[in-house]
């Protein structure tokens, strides 16, 4: 458990970082909002609440690049999905990153687009599994956000984030999305 929840943050924390690197006016905005927050051992409980834009980029981070890249699941019965015939005891496979890109649940799905996740707005039921669902929801969820939350908060609070290459980063979907090569970031005081 302790080598899931450490890979999948640290993918988090690497997907946020590239996001935000292309997107300096969210840095600026997470920067402000964390600007006069206690973010120490002792303060982080009490700040997190009002970390509610870096949720937001959280939450949408994870949409775009969940840690999973797709999770499979018995099928306990005969079934019929969008036409197709799923026999009993079929492996069926559920790919994240289709679900959480799909137009007809996500208006322009590919964008990096937090505000989606702000004001109370919340996904409809089924159409955001970045922590799975269910009896095999994952147990470590709500320290993940928190953890993922707070570290870039902190993060942004001291440093901009930028990247040295113009190379794309592409996904790579294996048991987890990793990146296809190790890009190099650069912080900058602020």
């Amino acid at each position: 458990m302790i080598v899931a929840g450490h890979e999948t943050t640290a993918l988090t924390l690497f997907w946020m970082s590239m996001l935000l690197a292309k997107a300096p006016q969210w840095q600026t905005a997470l920067a402000a909002e964390a600007c006069n927050l206690d973010l120490s051992v002792e303060g982080a409980a009490r700040s997190l609440p009002k970390l509610a834009l870096t949720r937001a980029v959280v939450d949408e981070t994870l949409r775009l690049y969940s840690p999973a890249f797709m999770t499979g699941r018995l099928a306990k019965r005969a079934y019929e999905i969008c036409g197709t015939r799923i026999s009993e005891r079929s492996i069926v496979l559920i790919p994240y990153w289709l679900l959480h890109r799909n137009p007809r649940w996500w208006s322009n799905p590919n964008a990096f687009d937090p505000s989606r996740f702000l004001n109370g707005a919340e996904p409809d039921r089924f159409t955001y599994l970045p922590f799975g669902v269910g009896q095999h929801v994952c147990i470590g969820a709500q320290l993940a956000l928190s953890e993922v939350t707070l570290a870039m908060a902190r993060l942004l609070q001291q440093f901009t984030i930028a990247m040295t290459s113009d190379r794309p980063v592409l996904p790579v979907g294996t048991l987890s999305t990793r990146p296809d090569h190790a890009p190099t970031f650069v912080l900058k005081a602020r």
